[in-house]
């Protein structure tokens, strides 16, 4: 994200990280595998843009949107702190909530639980995510404990139901809990990977 600001005026291909001499989080220099993942899923989450070509994934010329400068600005271009910004917060102050018969509120508690909603999932985010965990399925053949024929079964599930007209908020939570299990050995080793899991995580918050 750095490098990407400080070459935002100029518009840079993302595979030119490849020929600094850059090097993933493992120490181990960025493989054409992550940098188009990577790319791929900060496109996902809305930090970059530029024009793309048939036949390859991620954008010819990347520059970064308005989150993603003020992800640069607010948290240095740390994308697990951003997500981690976006995520619901709660105040510890009670309040007068007029509910419903379906909702459970707990006396002085900054929660409440809405029964109806409780399966709720951010379907876009996580066939988003989905998608992600199948373009690194060749990263993750490398890590041990990863089972990746799984990872692949699970996305296409997520992929089938994601596309009904009525998707089963109950069946694609389940499926993303699986997901997330699965690729957990790979959070370890793959900074991508935790990427992934975090995007999981909020598509199912």
């Amino acid at each position: 994200m750095l490098w990407l600001a400080e070459n935002n005026a100029n518009p840079p291909d993302p595979a030119d990280i490849m020929t600094l001499g850059a090097v993933a989080p493992s120490g181990n220099p960025f493989t054409p595998d992550e940098v188009e993942s990577t790319a791929a899923y900060l496109e996902a989450v809305g930090l970059i843009q530029g024009p793309k070509a048939w036949g390859r994934s991620m954008p010819l010329r990347v520059s970064l949107t308005p989150d993603g400068l003020r992800c640069v600005r607010d948290v240095g271009g740390d994308v697990t702190a951003w997500n981690d910004r976006l995520r619901p917060s709660y105040t510890d102050q009670s309040v007068n909530v007029n509910a419903g018969r379906d909702a459970q509120v707990a006396a002085h508690s900054q929660y409440v639980n809405q029964a109806q909603n409780a399966s709720s999932v951010k379907v876009d985010k996580l066939l988003d995510a989905a998608s992600g965990a199948r373009d690194l399925l060749p990263s993750l053949a490398t890590v041990a404990g990863v089972d990746t024929r799984e990872v692949e079964v699970v996305v296409k599930e997520i992929e089938a139901e994601g596309a009904t007209a009525e998707p089963d908020h109950g069946k694609l939570r389940r499926l993303g809990t699986r997901l997330k299990d699965l690729l957990g050995p790979g959070a370890a080793a793959l900074a991508l990977v935790r990427f992934t899991v975090e995007a999981i995580t909020n598509a199912l918050s």
